[in-house]
């Protein structure tokens, strides 16, 4: 393995858990409490469970790059995962996002999820 890998993968697999974290956390609720249809509130539901699959995804890497067996098939399962899960997003979540937050809302999750991220 080369020798960037290890510290590339740390940095990745931080960034996706700050980042998702800071959505299910600061983000999610802030949009829920705009939300009434039952078919919206449904959408925000499932980005926090396809989160809880991309963690999954996650440590089937994790435990792929400490055996050394799997690495191939477990990163391309979490492209897969992921990819489902940001098409998700930007088809059906950041419509509401952009009818419903006001720019002060988004602001203050842009301004929070930056003070969560290390300098």
């Amino acid at each position: 393995m080369p020798d960037g890998v290890p510290k590339g993968w740390a940095t990745f697999r931080q960034t996706l858990h700050v980042h998702h974290g800071a959505e299910d956390d600061d983000l999610w609720p802030v949009l829920r409490s705009h939300l009434t249809d039952r078919q919206d509130l449904d959408q925000v539901d499932m980005m926090v469970e396809e989160h809880r699959g991309l963690e999954a995804a996650i440590g089937a890497v994790d435990a792929a790059l400490a055996s050394g067996v799997g690495v191939t098939t477990a990163a391309r399962e979490l492209g897969e995962v992921l990819g489902r899960h940001l098409d998700h997003e930007e088809r059906h979540v950041f419509p509401l996002l952009e009818r419903h937050l006001s720019r002060r809302e988004w602001r203050q999750f842009l301004l929070t999820e930056r003070r969560r991220r290390p300098p």
